[in-house]
C-alpha cells in the first residue's frame, strides 16, 4: 500500500504505539501532542510517527508522514532532514506503524510495518539507503516490521513483527533478519521495551526484552545465541 493511498484511507491513531528503550536512553512516542521535545522543536507540518533520542550524540530524531527530521539538542536546532524513497506502512489496525531505531553509528534505520524493508539515515550527511532484508523464514507473508532497536552488547538489531506475532534477529549492515524460536507467540500489541541487563552479571546474560501496551505485558528472554527466547506473561521487572 503506497503512503498516499494509506493516507486517504484512514487517519492515522498510535497512542497504543508507544515504546520506550530504556536500555538505551532512547523513547519511541505517538504522534505530535503533549509537551516533550518532539512536539516542541519539531518544524514540520506532517504528523510525528515515531521519535528517538541519541544522548551519546546530542541528537533528537522524528520520524513523520514525510520522512526523518534531526534536530541538535543543545541548540533545538534542526540539522537534518531526509525523505525516504518507496516507504510504505499502514499503521493500526493492520500493522502497529514503522520502527524508529538508533544503530551504532549514530545512524537511524526506518522501517516498514507490511514488508521486510529498512532504511539507513547517515548520521553525517543524511543520506539514505534503502535495503529488502533476506528473511529466513516467512517469506510468503506481507509483513515487516514495527519495533526495532539495536543490543550493543549482541552486535545486532532486535526487531518484531506486530502482525506475526515474531521475534526477529538483523544483522548489523542491515542484509538479513533471522527468526527467533519463541515459547509462545507475541502478543498483538505495539509498545515495547529492551530492558538493561541486571547489574553485576556477565555479558553472556541472556538478552532480556519486554514488550507491554496498557492492557498485557511480556517477558522476553533470549538465549546467548540469539535462536531461541521464552515468552513469560508477567509484568516487566518481575522475577516472581
Amino acid at each position: 500500500m503506497s503512503f498516499a493511498i494509506f493516507k486517504q484511507a484512514r487517519v492515522l491513531t498510535l497512542a497504543a504505539c508507544i515504546s520506550s528503550l530504556v536500555a538505551f536512553g532512547a523513547c519511541d512516542s505517538s504522534p505530535r501532542t503533549g509537551t516533550g521535545p518532539a512536539a516542541v522543536w519539531y518544524e514540520g507540518s506532517a504528523p510525528i510517527i515515531r521519535h528517538q533520542v541519541d544522548v551519546s550524540r546530542n541528537r533528537l530524531w522524528i520520524l513523520a508522514w514525510d520522512g526523518v527530521h534531526v534536530y541538535d539538542q543543545g541548540t533545538r536546532k534542526q540539522i537534518g532532514r531526509a525523505a525516504l524513497p518507496e516507504w510504505s506502512w499502514v499503521g493500526e489496525p493492520y500493522g502497529c506503524a514503522p520502527a524508529l531505531a538508533i544503530g551504532p553509528q549514530g545512524e537511524a534505520i526506518v522501517t516498514s510495518d507490511v514488508a521486510p524493508a529498512v532504511w539507513r539515515v547517515d548520521p553525517v550527511n543524511f543520506a539514505v539507503t534503502r535495503t529488502v532484508l533476506a528473511l529466513d523464514a516467512d517469506a510468503d507473508k506481507d509483513a515487516g516490521f514495527s519495533g526495532l532497536a539495536y543490543a550493543p552488547a549482541q552486535g545486532v538489531f532486535i526487531a518484531t513483527s506486530t502482525f506475526t506475532g515474531t521475534l526477529w534477529r538483523v544483522d548489523p549492515l542491515l542484509q538479513t533478519a533471522q527468526k527467533i524460536a519463541l515459547s509462545s507467540r507475541l502478543p498483538r500489541t505495539c509498545g515495547w521495551d529492551i530492558a538493561p541487563p541486571a547489574p553485576g552479571r556477565g555479558r553472556d546474560l541472556r538478552l532480556q526484552l519486554c514488550i507491554s501496551s496498557r492492557r498485557l505485558s511480556r517477558q522476553i528472554s533470549v538465549t546467548p545465541d540469539l535462536r531461541s527466547a521464552d515468552v513469560v506473561a508477567q509484568t516487566c521487572g518481575r522475577s516472581d
